[in-house]
């Protein structure tokens, strides 16, 4: 006797990874950790940013972020514990 396997959803059936509460069967606010953890809550950069970045820096325009310096700045002060 063989096991008929569940039918895998096509992606238009995908099933929403949304966290999204209910009480007796009607809509509730999520507690906090349910909105730290759901799906919706993590978001990546913007890719329209990073591509502004990119054409940025190949036009040759310099970073005046704040990570050269502060890069600089720490390994002054780790050079200067050293010895």
């Amino acid at each position: 006797m063989t096991r008929k396997q569940p039918d895998k959803p096509t992606s238009g059936q995908q099933p929403n990874a949304e966290t999204k509460p209910s009480i007796r069967n009607h809509p509730a606010p999520r507690l906090p950790h349910e909105r730290d953890e759901s799906a919706s809550s993590q978001r990546g950069p913007d890719q329209e940013v990073v591509k502004q970045a990119a054409r940025d820096i190949e036009n040759g325009l310099e970073d005046t972020g704040m990570g050269p310096v502060l890069d600089d700045t720490h390994r002054r002060a780790f050079r200067q514990n050293k010895g």
